[in-house]
């Protein structure tokens, strides 16, 4: 890949993509949904703390959690179990072709919204 990042060339080899791939092999893969971390949800994290249940309120398209605890995440797929849209806050607007929606703690544990 060459490409420019702030006015600099940027140079990524396939020989420096493979060591990366063959470096990381050595690793077990992360118990965690860790693409869903950031400053506020880290305890979450550290604790494994699972999903406790709240309230769901909705206006229209638009969907609000209520006392819900331990959310890293709310994902929504569509009916083929595609996922369609993440979003790390507890509202959020349903997508016309979501078929399902689900809050997802750190671990991975996913709890379907409003079912």
């Amino acid at each position: 890949m060459n490409a420019t990042v702030d006015n600099q060339p940027f140079n990524v080899t396939q020989a420096q993509v493979s060591a990366v791939k063959s470096n990381i092999g050595q690793f077990p893969a992360p118990a965690h949904k860790i693409q869903y971390i950031n400053d506020g949800n880290v305890e979450m994290y550290r604790t494994n703390a699972a999903v406790v249940r709240g309230g769901v309120s909705n206006e229209g398209d638009a969907i609000r959690l209520t006392n819900w605890q331990n959310v890293v995440a709310c994902e929504q797929y569509d009916a083929s179990d595609k996922l369609i849209a993440v979003t790390t806050g507890t509202s959020f607007v349903r997508l016309a072709n979501a078929a399902a929606v689900y809050a997802v703690g750190a671990t991975g544990e996913r709890v379907r919204i409003g079912d």
